[in-house]
């Protein structure tokens, strides 16, 4: 149980409850299993340690340790610290120490999950509320307000997504991206962002294109690497960001559809024009072997159409170093909500939650972000739209399913990476929202033009990318559906 999952205490448990000895560090006891990496890095005024893996896409041929023991040694401040951090790719979590200062932050999307609260006055984080519980002895603490709305429709029909910094288990909150938890004073405090802005978009472009290809030649340097493809968008700019290393990616697309669906053809002719190897899998049914071990893993585990994706990846029994390729953080960059001048209401993320006022408990929590979030939106000059996704859609939903995935595969985003994010989000965005897409256009052109040989999203129609791109048509649609 519990692949690629870590727990922190502030005291030894009992050996029997996890089967895994702990590294002692700076009065704290982390539980990792076996197959994730732990790098430990120490200085005369800083120590570091690195819980999965990280990604220096300036210094390609760096390993985990390089990159830690260089952080050491740069950083005497946790400021310093959380800005050398922001160029980093991975999925990881990250514990400086530094003369009075010991914190916790992850990744740029908090992929890797950390969850942090007490049991029984113990102060414990972890990846999973399951391992803590187990590790604790503990049964899961539910009110009756969240247990109202675990079965109901219309959070069954959004997959389960969640908001907020709150957790199912009530004595728990999860640490969302651009935040990092003081150990100390277990107290959680907003990153400040420092950005790359170029005077024209052309030298944007070739930073993303940097930051792209460089970190596909470190992850080849040490991984085995699979990525889906499909007729999206985030599907073909990963596609044209790994063309110096497509010979060494094996490329895939789950279709139930027998080959109808444009997620199934489009890939299929573009592996055949661009000599790539592609297969197409049809998943299988989900085992009720499979699901009892899944469901092991989960306080309220999801079962999805997808889960069966999980399935086939488990029953492969990948070696440790295959590493699945993921286009999540993407639409960060993408206006995933769309774009509008006007000011954003708190009633427009609630109707873009997919929930419309529906769960008065995911109101309460988008409430208390929305009042935060605005101050440090205009401050550092990121769409508020696209600091929600960032933050809340991404940090909680996204963050779920590699989460899940984990009993299988491990996996990465290339776009997880906090300074390529805010680049890109300093470009007007008219030129990054549907329905044209035009920097991200140019991007793959400019990565590797043939992969636009075939169509993207060819059975879209342009009203719906239209109403994708305008934040407002988007947001009345939503509305005017909530009163059906």
């Amino acid at each position: 149980m519990f692949k690629n999952q870590y727990l922190i205490t502030q005291k030894i448990l009992p050996f029997e409850n996890l089967e895994i000895n702990p590294i002692e560090f700076n009065d704290l006891f982390i539980y990792a299993y076996p197959n994730l990496n732990i790098s430990v890095a120490k200085n005369a005024d800083s120590e570091l340690i690195l819980i999965g893996f990280i990604i220096d896409p300036l210094n390609p041929d760096d390993s985990n340790n390089q990159i830690i023991n260089k952080l050491a040694k740069s950083c005497e401040t946790v400021p310093q610290f959380l800005k050398e951090i922001s160029i980093f790719s991975g999925r990881y979590v990250l514990i400086f120490k530094a003369k009075n200062d010991l914190i916790i932050t992850g990744d740029a999307c908090h992929l890797r999950q950390i969850n942090f609260g007490f049991i029984d006055n113990e102060f414990v984080i972890g990846s999973s509320l399951k391992m803590i519980l187990k590790a604790l002895s503990s049964e899961p603490l539910i009110n009756k307000q969240k247990l109202n709305f675990l079965d109901n429709k219309i959070y069954l029909n959004n997959e389960s997504a969640w908001y907020g910094e709150e957790t199912i288990d009530e004595r728990f909150h999860k640490l969302l991206p651009n935040h990092y938890l003081d150990l100390k004073s277990h107290k959680t405090h907003r990153i400040p962002l420092h950005s790359i802005e170029h005077e024209y978009e052309e030298k944007t472009l070739e930073f993303a294109s940097l930051i792209l290809r460089n970190t596909y030649s470190a992850l080849t340097k040490r991984y085995q690497l699979i990525q889906p493809l499909t007729a999206g968008w985030d599907s073909r700019i990963l596609l044209s960001a790994s063309k110096d290393s497509k010979h060494l990616i094996n490329y895939y697309v789950f279709d139930r559809s027998f080959g109808k669906s444009p997620d199934a053809w489009v890939p299929d002719n573009l592996s055949k024009l661009l000599n790539i190897d592609f297969t197409c899998i049809n998943p299988k049914e989900i085992r009720d072997d499979f699901l009892l071990k899944y469901k092991q893993e989960h306080i309220v585990p999801r079962v999805l159409p997808k889960t069966e994706n999980i399935q086939y990846h488990y029953d492969k029994n990948y070696h440790k170093d295959v590493v699945n390729i993921n286009g999540n953080c993407t639409e960060i960059a993408r206006c995933y909500y769309g774009h509008t001048n006007m000011k954003i209401s708190l009633d427009m993320l609630l109707a873009f939650s997919g929930y419309n006022n529906k769960i008065p408990f995911f109101n309460i929590q988008i409430e208390k972000w929305f009042f935060t979030a605005n101050q440090y939106s205009e401050e550092f000059n990121i769409p508020l739209l696209d600091l929600f996704y960032w933050e809340q859609r991404l940090g909680n939903w996204g963050a779920n399913y590699p989460f899940e995935q984990d009993i299988a595969i491990e996996e990465i985003s290339p776009f997880n990476n906090r300074t390529l994010l805010l680049s890109i989000l300093k470009i007007d965005p008219n030129r990054r929202k549907s329905p044209n897409y035009y920097f991200f256009e140019k991007l793959i052109r400019l990565l590797w033009s043939d992969v636009l040989l075939e169509p993207i999203n060819p059975d879209e129609s342009f009203l719906r990318k239209f109403k994708n791109g305008n934040a407002i048509l988007k947001y009345f649609i939503l509305k005017s559906k909530s009163l059906i």
